[in-house]
């Protein structure tokens, strides 16, 4: 059941198989059928781009709140979805538990590097694992990952998990994605790990030297209108930024905010999208962006998604600066949107163009309910071995890359050893 919707919205691009409002009526079926209740209401609008809160209800009582952003309805049918990714990926729904698997790890069956899986295997004892199925090229056909680093329903047990304690800077939702079918999913959920790579390189190429970005002029765009809209509440703007990536086009859409009542001083902001579709990648960096500015007047410490103040960083100077994004290089090469669509959209299939570079992708299903008619909500979660999440810096917990942009001499330059 869905409740505290407003007046039915225009549709709104999107790359899934189902217009959202169709995708909204599945999503509320699905709630009613696993006697669940849909709460949704309007947390802000500034132009055609919507934020909304959803929580999913079990007898009244919140088992997943979410927040969805999007162009008109679509961020209806985003917070709905959301809500059942969060808690699937919790284990709050009937079947989503994950199995109780025990392995020893040895050497990992992939040629990616992976600090992570590394240190798991070398504590040599049986360790609860979630089980993974590749999802194309050569190799092992499934793979046994820490649940302690990956799995967000792992629950750590004082003294039989205290060699894995360390995983917990690492262990969030990166990675899950609710869809309309499992291959829907499946795509938003590849998005999501390649977005949060992107955003470690750029942060990492930030402190380091000069990132190879590129801004991008919204002029004779489909998105101006907003941007222009959603600039009424900043202080100079929103830039948008096109970041270097394995695969598909990744954007940053950021900006500076005064809190309401404050004469100066400004918090920085982004918000980011990923996508095969350069225009689509762009519509989701700044409604990310707009879903961000919300949050920040809600709570400007940022502490709602579990995180500790980032003073917590401050004895890590480089990792504090990553934490709060820095901007782009002033001198950074302006392009026009034409040649950014030109540029971006190179037509490869994401999983593919990773799999060239080296970057292998599995994949499981976490939780689903699908219908006759092939649709529903599905919920995976995938794991790349080898990408990178410094984006959870954010958070305030000092990590630094395991995968493919970590070396001995950047893990120690980083932590000013």
């Amino acid at each position: 059941m869905l409740q505290n919707v407003w007046a039915a919205l225009p549709l709104s691009s999107s790359e899934h198989p189902l217009p959202p409002q169709h995708a909204l009526g599945i999503a509320s079926a699905v709630a009613f059928s696993e006697g669940l209740t849909l709460d949704l209401s309007r947390a802000d609008e500034i132009g055609d781009s919507v934020v909304v809160r959803c929580s999913l209800k079990r007898n009244g009582e919140t088992i997943a709140s979410s927040t969805g952003k999007g162009r008109q309805v679509q961020a209806l049918a985003s917070a709905a979805f959301e809500a059942f990714e969060h808690a699937a990926a919790r284990a709050r729904l009937s079947g989503s538990e994950t199995p109780d698997e025990r392995a020893v790890l040895t050497s990992k069956p992939f040629s990616q590097r992976d600090l992570v899986y590394d240190f798991a295997a070398r504590v040599g004892e049986p360790q609860k694992v979630t089980r993974y199925w590749r999802v194309s090229g050569d190799g092992a056909s499934t793979l046994l990952y820490p649940s302690a680093a990956r799995d967000s329903s792992f629950r750590f047990q004082k003294g039989a998990d205290d060699k894995l304690a360390i995983f917990a800077r690492f262990l969030n939702t990166n990675g899950y994605a609710a869809g309309l079918t499992v291959e829907d999913a499946r795509a938003h959920a590849v998005n999501e790990v390649l977005e949060r790579d992107s955003i470690s390189q750029y942060l990492l190429d930030s402190v380091r030297g000069k990132p190879d970005v590129k801004i991008v002029s919204p002029r004779g765009s489909g998105i101006e209108q907003l941007i222009s809209e959603l600039s009424l509440v900043t202080t100079d703007g929103v830039q948008l930024v096109w970041l270097p990536s394995l695969a598909g086009a990744v954007v940053m859409a950021r900006a500076q905010i005064v809190a309401p009542g404050a004469r100066s001083g400004g918090a920085d902001l982004a918000g980011f999208g990923c996508s095969g579709s350069a225009e689509v990648a762009v519509e989701r960096a700044v409604t990310e962006l707009h879903q961000e500015i919300v949050a920040h007047h809600a709570d400007p410490s940022g502490l709602g998604d579990g995180g500790v103040p980032l003073s917590n960083l401050d004895r890590y100077p480089l990792l504090r600066e990553m934490a709060e994004i820095p901007a782009p290089p002033d001198d950074a090469e302006v392009i026009s949107y034409a040649d950014f669509l030109c540029q971006a959209n190179d037509g490869r299939e994401i999983i593919g163009a990773l799999e060239e570079n080296g970057i292998s992708v599995f994949s499981r299903d976490v939780w689903k309910s699908i219908g006759d008619d092939g649709f529903g909500v599905a919920v995976v979660q995938v794991i790349a071995p080898g990408l990178e999440n410094l984006y959870a810096l954010r958070l305030g917990w000092p990590i630094v890359p395991t995968g493919r942009l970590w070396t001995p001499v950047v893990a120690s330059w980083l932590l000013g050893m």
